[in-house]
């Protein structure tokens, strides 16, 4: 199979999916809604697209002819999952304006809805909301419920407790499992689901612990407890199909520390990292057990992400995403043309799907092996934004600079708004890092100059040390 061939495939899925159908597309920002994704949508038949924006966001803005909008304006939001949370809530409950906007574009309520990813509800002001996650996948994001999960497939972890959030409770977890250097705590899903590294935390010492137990009094009613472990913060994806689960290529999660603090600050994957072939093979094996295991307990189907750390010991994972996680827009991605949220959503609504499942896996390796990618971003209340503004990274004494432009650009920057403040993106030419060690270090440099130009707040950035 050719990839012009796989991408005809999804592309009569879409057809499928879309056509003599008007489609509301709700939850991202208006920025996230490029022309060619518009494009798409409107050749394979869709009869007409609104969107529903939560805020206008970093980068161009779609063309106003193709689509109608509205932006929905919420509250500043203090961390990434507040403000996903926000979003979940106003689509969950939509604002009069939004209904008022909705019943002039489609007085009969018969358009279909592409959310965005994360929610589980099945519409939004009566629409159909397509590929919608069900609750019982979205239940196995929860960090205290997914050791169960590991166990079941046959896959080494971390040893790990779960214990309710008492401090006595959590310092008597902590004796138990800190190995020298301290112990990760990860709130449980009680308030809802959370990614990014947004409630897991690094104690140091046990005199880290109240902080954080005082901290999560809203947030959680359980907490796991597991060693911290040192190595490459990583990820592998998946994809369960009816009939087998495709596995990809290992990410590099750029996920930093903060001297003094005991947050982890999530910033973005990439695909230069080459593990030794036996972890890669090792990585690969886990997902396909996972996937598996998926299929059979829960009926599961569509993208999957288990993110870890290649220990000393091996890769040893640490939570389960289950959606096509951040990093699969550069798995994936690397096959151009393919609408892999098309064929999430499909595999979800039990689409009848026939095409080799291994010809996708060969396809998708192939290309993501030989198209590597960094996507660092960063967000944060350092400074508020009112703008995207595009600049160029030129190397400079070690390290980088942010220009205007330059013809030796080794790297691009993009900011401008988002609703915690600023949203930072910034990316590599192609070749300017050499497959096989992790980035992280070059990309804390990069950090540091978009930091020193804009005055964001970032801070410093510690990578991850390469223990194996």
């Amino acid at each position: 199979m050719t990839p012009e061939e796989l991408i005809d495939h999804y592309s009569a899925l879409a057809a499928a999916n879309y056509s003599g159908r008007k489609v509301l597309l709700a939850g991202g920002p208006l920025a996230a809604y490029a022309d060619q994704f518009l494009e798409g949508l409107l050749d394979s038949g869709a009869a007409g697209l609104f969107i529903a924006a939560s805020g206008v966001g970093t980068g161009p803005l779609p063309s106003e002819d193709l689509a109608e909008r509205i932006v929905l304006e919420g509250e500043p939001a203090h961390s990434i999952m507040e403000g996903i949370r926000g979003t979940a809530r106003m689509l969950a409950d939509p604002p009069p304006e939004l209904f008022e906007a909705l019943e002039r574009w489609d007085a009969a309520g018969e358009a279909v809805v592409i959310g965005d990813g994360f929610s589980s509800f099945g519409e939004i002001a009566g629409r159909r909301v397509l590929g919608a996650r069900p609750a019982e996948f979205t239940r196995l994001e929860d960090k205290v419920v997914i050791d169960a999960v590991w166990d079941a497939a046959g896959v080494a972890r971390a040893p790990a407790s779960v214990v309710p959030r008492d401090l006595r409770a959590v310092v008597a977890a902590f004796d138990r499992h800190d190995a020298s250097e301290g112990v990760v705590l990860a709130a449980d899903a009680s308030r809802g689901w959370h990614g990014g590294a947004a409630s897991v935390r690094w104690a140091r010492s046990k005199s880290d612990l109240g902080s954080i137990v005082e901290a999560w009094a809203d947030t959680a009613d359980l907490v796991r407890v597991m060693p911290f472990l040192e190595g490459v913060p990583s990820s592998i994806h998946g994809i369960v199909f009816p009939q087998a689960t495709a596995v990809f290529r290992p990410c590099e999660m750029l996920v930093f520390r903060q001297p003094g603090s005991p947050e982890f600050v999530y910033s973005g994957s990439a695909t230069v990292w080459d593990p030794a072939p036996e972890d890669r093979h090792a990585m690969r094996d886990m997902a396909r057990r996972v996937g598996e295991q998926l299929r059979a307990t829960v009926d599961y189907r569509g993208g999957f992400t288990i993110d870890g750390v290649l220990t000393s010991e091996g890769f040893l994972p640490t939570e389960l995403n289950t959606r096509l996680g951040a990093a699969f827009g550069q798995v994936g991605g690397a096959l151009p043309g393919m609408s892999w949220g098309t064929l999430q959503r499909s595999l979800i609504d039990r689409v009848p799907f026939d095409h080799p499942v291994e010809e996708v896996e060969r396809l998708v390796l192939e290309k993501a092996d030989a198209h590597r990618s960094v996507r660092a971003v960063s967000f944060g209340r350092g400074r508020r934004m009112e703008e995207t503004v595009n600049a160029a990274l030129v190397t400079s004494g070690g390290g980088y600079q942010v220009v205007s432009t330059a013809e030796d650009a080794v790297g691009s920057v993009m900011v401008g708004p988002h609703v915690m403040g600023y949203f930072a993106r910034l990316g590599f030419e192609e070749g300017h890092l050499v497959p096989g060690p992790p980035c992280s270090a070059p990309v804390a440099r990069a950090m540091r100059a978009v930091d020193r130009h804009w005055l964001l707040g970032i801070g410093e950035l510690e990578p991850a040390r390469r223990v194996r």
